[in-house]
């Protein structure tokens, strides 16, 4: 059972997929699983993933089915939203005739950047789970460094501003 540890830090489908073939696994292991006090343990979890699995179904049918745009395309529009919303709660608050007003105003911002630090958060502790970019190997370097003469030239960038900084995807 030893290579279904760390399942919990995978992606929920691949996650629950490895709980059904753990749980597929022992039931081999039935009267052990029975011995150790396990047997309801191991139903509540069978019962938990199946649930799991319908609503996750659900959802991404939904989801194909809304057919949404690309967020490449929707941000620049919430973003655009967004500081309108920010520029009025400026002038509200620029204008409010009372400090109860303007109290409210502050608690407004108060939670607004509270739940703005909370994604941030959310955020680096997501990209502080993700595995860094392998180092790329000798070879793969000089590749590189290769094209750079051809790519300023094109990019018409001075001879030698071009540099491998060893953050790169897609280099195999």
């Amino acid at each position: 059972l030893g290579v279904y540890a760390g399942i919990q830090s995978k992606a929920v489908d691949a996650e629950t997929a490895e709980v059904r073939g753990m749980l597929k696994d022992l039931e081999r292991f039935a009267t052990e699983v029975t011995a150790l006090g396990l047997a309801p343990v191991t139903a509540q979890l069978k019962t938990v993933n199946d649930e799991f699995q319908k609503v996750y179904n659900t959802r991404q049918e939904k989801a194909v089915d809304q057919k949404m745009p690309a967020l490449s395309e929707v941000r620049p529009q919430t973003d655009a939203v967004f500081g309108v919303v920010c520029r009025y709660i400026e002038a509200s608050y620029l204008f409010a005739t009372t400090d109860d007003d303007r109290a409210l105003i502050e608690h407004l911002v108060d939670r607004m950047n509270q739940e703005s630090d909370h994604f941030k958060t959310l955020h680096k502790q997501s990209m502080a789970q993700k595995k860094p970019t392998p180092k790329p190997t000798p070879e793969e370097e000089n590749r590189l460094k290769a094209g750079f003469p051809a790519l300023e030239q094109q990019m018409e960038l001075k001879s030698g501003s071009l540099s491998f900084t060893g953050k790169t995807k897609g280099t195999a």
